[in-house]
């Protein structure tokens, strides 16, 4: 099992090393206008963000433990671990790897996967609940027969580039 662990690992280093040398001859970035759109960021909102981010991870492990105490008895926090790992694979494959947050919670708690599917169904159940609660009570805020969208107090102020100016990325990066 080694073996093939070794020759896995110098596969995808060596993909890794193309994707960099590809990346190298086709994409120019601009290290110094990332300084100075990084110089620009407010850390605080940053520090936040990565905040509710790891809140989200707890909350959901919590939400996950209390779907299975009636199977088994499970710690709160004892999931935040197969949370992170699964939304880490979400983000690197994409939807179709949502999944393996059931699979790893099997694994973890000792439980059939069946019953962990049937846990995921009612999450995804849960937070579809929440987005329509979300989106009712922006409904209720969001002013009517108004053109100006920007006097809602939920209406980003610079949600977007202003016209004629291109955005963070388009600054950054450019291909050839």
């Amino acid at each position: 099992m080694k073996k093939g662990q070794l020759i896995l690992g110098l596969v995808v280093l060596a993909a890794l090393g193309g994707l960099a040398l590809w990346a190298r001859h086709r994409v120019h970035f601009d290290f110094g206008v990332f300084r100075a759109q990084v110089a620009l960021a407010d850390w605080r909102m940053i520090t936040m963000a990565i905040g509710c981010i790891y809140f989200g991870y707890v909350f959901r492990s919590v939400r996950w433990a209390l779907l299975v105490r009636h199977n088994k008895k499970v710690g709160p926090l004892t999931l935040v671990g197969t949370q992170v790992m699964g939304f880490a694979a979400v983000a690197l494959i994409g939807r179709v790897a949502d999944p393996v947050r059931a699979y790893l919670v099997s694994k973890k708690i000792d439980l059939p996967l069946g019953s962990q599917v049937a846990v995921y169904i009612v999450e995804r159940l849960m937070d579809a609940g929440s987005m329509a609660l979300i989106f009712s009570t922006a409904m209720i805020w969001v002013p009517t027969g108004t053109r100006n969208t920007r006097s809602s107090p939920l209406a980003p102020v610079h949600s977007r580039p202003a016209p004629g100016r291109p955005s963070c990325a388009r600054k950054c990066c450019r291909y050839r």
